[in-house]
């Protein structure tokens, strides 16, 4: 992702607009626009195709932009995975080795039918929250798109998630590292298995299995 610098009458509120997703050569060095009003790839299919986060128009005028979770090659009209709206915040998308699920991190506020229910936002106070502001948990969305689910109940503090295998995610949280196992119907499996104590921030590498 890159930020251009602002053009003369461009405030910080519009800066949003500016993000974009950019391609680099390594043989030549030649960099070029893969997406405009985007950030957070994860990873390049062999089509060309990859997950990031794509802004919105704001519904209100002077407002910062949406942001919707997508699935596209940066030229042709993406395939919108999780749409604006939905959750306040996302973070950290990854598909499965398959090409079957997506993972991404979001608040857990969400009323889980693509809409976020802003009466309970404004009086939302968690009692027993990991995180610094609002309590994030993992959710799910076929790649193909469709219903979104729920994986986990933790309140942790942006989980960032890798996949194992086609059936298994491990997550670092504020609390420990842990690892989930789904069935074939990609439901979790039980609840997720805490493998360490404390482990606070971080990212997860994985080139398995």
């Amino acid at each position: 992702m890159s930020n251009e610098p602002l053009p003369p009458g461009v405030t910080k509120a519009d800066t949003d607009k500016y993000r974009r997703i950019d391609s680099l050569n390594l043989a030549t060095g030649a960099r070029s626009q893969f997406a405009l009003g985007a950030q957070t790839p994860s990873g390049v299919a062999p089509d060309g195709k990859m997950l990031f986060f794509q802004d919105v128009a704001p519904v209100n005028p002077g407002d910062t932009p949406g942001q919707q979770l997508v699935y596209g090659d940066g030229k042709s009209t993406p395939l919108v995975l999780v749409k604006p709206l939905t959750y306040p915040q996302m973070n950290s998308p990854a598909m499965s080795p398959d090409g079957k699920w997506v993972v991404f991190t979001a608040p857990n506020g969400s009323s889980g039918e693509g809409r976020i229910d802003f009466f309970q936002w404004l009086l939302f106070t968690p009692s027993t929250a990991s995180a610094h502001d609002l309590p994030w948990d993992l959710f799910m969305v076929p790649a193909s798109g469709g219903e979104i689910t729920r994986l986990t109940t933790l309140d942790e503090d942006r989980p960032f998630p890798v996949w194992l295998d086609n059936s298994t995610i491990a997550f670092l949280g504020e609390e420990g590292l842990y690892k989930l196992s789904l069935d074939a119907a990609g439901k979790p499996s039980g609840s997720p298995t805490k493998l360490t104590e404390g482990v606070y921030h971080g990212h997860l590498t994985w080139y398995g299995p």
